[in-house]
């Protein structure tokens, strides 16, 4: 059953904040799993940018899947390590899309709680169901997303080493 939700125009800043920190560092995530694409192809920059252009997150997984199965990467290690790094990237899609994608607001009568509300399929925007979150979890998000910014970097300097030998 539905619960009713007001959906306010605006909410405690932080939260702003937290939610503008997970899908910038989401987007960097994006970007570098196109880097590791084409520099794993051994293709140009230009080449790369326009076989990459819009893909999201699941179609670059996808497609380092099939770089991954094949010897595109010479360097097992390296390839392992591009692998282990796109499913982890791929793990944390569905919790960036919930906060990226997710409609914020109070339950009437509880206004010190807030709720993201999902209206991302069918069910969701038929019988609206919230969750409640803190401010602290999608800092986590974010936390998390920026180690693995930090691993996506070191990743693509090994990467282009390996693929230059």
């Amino acid at each position: 059953m539905a619960k009713a939700y007001e959906y306010p125009i605006d909410i405690d800043p932080a939260y702003y904040a937290a939610i503008g920190q997970v899908t910038a560092r989401w987007a960097w995530l994006e970007h570098r799993l196109s880097v590791l694409i084409r520099e794993g192809f051994r293709v140009d920059k230009a080449a790369g940018r326009a076989w990459t252009s819009g893909m999201q997150a699941v179609a670059l997984h996808r497609t380092i899947q099939v770089l991954v199965k094949g010897t595109w990467i010479r360097d097992a290690k390296v390839r392992k390590a591009v692998d282990d790094f796109a499913n982890a990237v791929e793990q944390l899609r569905e919790r960036r899309n919930n906060f990226a994608h997710g409609i914020y607001g109070p339950e009437p009568g509880a206004p010190g709680t807030l709720y993201r509300i999902l209206m991302r399929g069918f069910n969701n925007i038929m019988a609206p169901n919230g969750t409640p979150i803190t401010i602290r979890e999608v800092q986590d998000l974010a936390a998390e997303l920026r180690l693995l910014q930090e691993r996506g970097l070191a990743l693509t300097t090994e990467l282009k080493k390996a693929q230059r030998k």
